[in-house]
């Protein structure tokens, strides 16, 4: 009987501990992303980020000036529009 309950413990914690990130991108409302930066590219003007909640790499097109000053392992929040089989970044923040 002890057994199932310390089961059910750790199930119930891993969910509350894991719960901030698995909302991550259901938070972020229709069009909304946040993961963190895989990669930056300027020249391609591309931006490739691990999403929050799946864990699956995506990537944005976006301007230079939307990706001045993000590094490989920040943290963002991308809203984005699709064009076709492309998204579409129309703002991307820091978070900190």
């Amino acid at each position: 009987m002890w057994k199932n309950k310390w089961l059910i413990a750790a199930l119930l914690l891993s969910l509350l501990l894991s719960a901030p990130q698995v909302w991550a991108c259901t938070g972020a409302g229709p069009n909304g992303h946040v993961g963190d930066a895989l990669s930056v590219n300027p020249s391609a003007r591309t931006i490739r980020i691990r999403d929050a909640q799946t864990g699956d790499p995506l990537t944005f097109k976006a301007t230079a000036k939307q990706l001045s000053g993000i590094n490989p392992g920040d943290r963002v929040f991308i809203r984005y529009k699709k064009d076709g089989e492309s998204l579409i970044a129309e703002e991307i923040e820091t978070l900190r």
